[in-house]
């Protein structure tokens, strides 16, 4: 089929990095019609960058992606790669991404789901940018377990990837991937202090994101329209069998950050106080845990964050009433200062006391594809100053254009006639990630 881009992204696994750069320089095609031109102009311009000149061995980078970004394949029973995949989504697959009750294994007997990889769409650019001047390593994982069990993983992973040597990590965690690092920090702070040089977190929710609140209750557009595109998707029910969506819910009052109101008006760890039924106790007590892992740990490894700004975000999600099983929701939004944000996570829950920190005018998801945030994760990685703004009312400039809102009605039309023909574009792709 001419058009076809559906492969690339069901491939996307098993290409290698030199694979990808090789068909991005020979104008591939498929990769053309998937991230557009000017998108692969970029790229390209990213791989012609002059390596830095440096003795001895490069600076080692683990980027850590965010929730969502990283694929999860059915490896045993049903094989089947189910996110991200918009024929699964198609076909009303996605509940099978459910977790059981306890949390700990896939609720679907027929499905033995597993990570294989960090996610075509918000990464490649980045992958790509940092690797020209860095070794990178990659760590997809399972975005639906408890952040504790991925910190286990992290420490594995770097005594293997250190094992015999006296190589130091650079941490590169985008939102939720900060908080696998920092709960890695916490639970293994000797091997941290040996093994890591820095932690970079981008977007980091470090107390949270109220926007989990309203996903929690109502869902938002995104679900919406993954849901129209099969009604078999059921996202609200799958929403709330996903243990670390209720580890990235603001942190209890006690642990919130004092200068900043609360963003909601009923205890979030109490399942029988939110006003709808289907949350599971286990999980909100997991998720009161690991705030109280990260408010007790003094890891001596210096944090660095690099966070969005001045974009209108939810700082406050409160319920108003509640009528015929009807809840409606007070959502409390702000752009300037610490009431801003990335248009995901407020300031108020991204800034850490004793972090340094950078500021840059764009959207929670797109960090990772920033240019000038690409650049000064390389500088970090060197141990250079970054060339972004350390004041609040100057962050680093960069075209915006904001997220259009969606109808899920009539984006589900176009989109399912995409898929069908398999024509799915990075763009189309970015409409069906509906958590942050």
């Amino acid at each position: 089929m001419p058009g076809e881009t559906l492969g690339l992204i069901q491939s996307w696994s098993s290409l290698d990095l030199d694979e990808i750069e090789e068909r991005l320089k020979r104008d591939d095609a498929e990769m053309l019609r998937f991230f557009g031109p000017e998108e692969v102009d970029e790229m390209r311009s990213l791989l012609q960058t002059p390596r830095r000149a440096i003795p001895g061995i490069r600076p080692a980078v683990v980027i850590l992606p965010g929730i969502m970004g990283s694929l999860l394949q059915s490896i045993r029973g049903m094989i089947d790669l189910l996110w991200v995949n918009p024929l699964a989504i198609l076909r009303g697959k996605m509940n099978l991404l459910e977790m059981d009750e306890a949390g700990e294994n896939d609720a679907y007997p027929r499905v033995h789901i597993t990570s294989t990889g960090i996610e075509i769409v918000h990464y490649t650019k980045f992958i790509l940018g940092l690797r020209q001047h860095v070794d990178v390593f990659q760590f997809p994982y399972d975005w639906r377990r408890d952040i504790r069990s991925l910190a286990g993983e992290l420490y594995q992973a770097l005594e293997r990837w250190g094992a015999d040597t006296d190589r130091r990590f650079t941490l590169v965690g985008h939102s939720m991937g900060g908080l696998v690092s920092r709960a890695y920090l916490a639970l293994y702070p000797e091997a941290a202090e040996r093994r890591v040089e820095r932690l970079i977190m981008l977007g980091t929710p470090n107390y949270g994101a109220p926007e989990t609140i309203r996903t929690l209750i109502q869902g938002n557009d995104l679900m919406n329209l993954v849901k129209k595109l099969n009604q078999g998707n059921d996202l609200h029910r799958l929403v709330r069998r996903i243990p670390s969506v209720y580890q990235i819910l603001p942190a209890p009052p006690e642990l919130w950050p004092a200068d900043a109101r609360y963003p909601a008006n009923f205890d979030l760890y109490d399942a029988q106080a939110w006003p709808i039924e289907g949350l599971h106790q286990r999980f909100l007590d997991r998720g009161r845990a690991f705030w109280e892992l990260l408010a007790q740990a003094s890891p001596q490894v210096p944090h660095v964050l690099i966070a969005g700004c001045q974009l209108e975000t939810t700082i406050g999600v409160r319920v108003r009433s509640i009528m015929d099983d009807q809840v409606t929701l007070e959502v409390e939004r702000g752009r300037e200062g610490m009431a801003g944000g990335d248009g995901t996570v407020p300031l108020m829950s991204a800034r850490l006391p004793d972090a340094e920190t950078y500021y840059v005018r764009c959207p929670h998801t797109k960090l990772p594809n920033h240019r000038d945030v690409i650049r000064a994760v390389i500088d970090l990685a060197h141990g250079e100053r970054p060339d972004l703004s350390t004041d609040l009312s100057e962050p680093s400039r960069a075209l915006f254009i904001g997220q259009p809102s969606v109808d899920p009605e009539r984006e589900g039309d176009r989109l399912r006639e995409r898929i069908t023909r398999r024509e799915i574009t990075a763009q189309d792709m970015e409409r069906l990630y509906f958590l942050i």
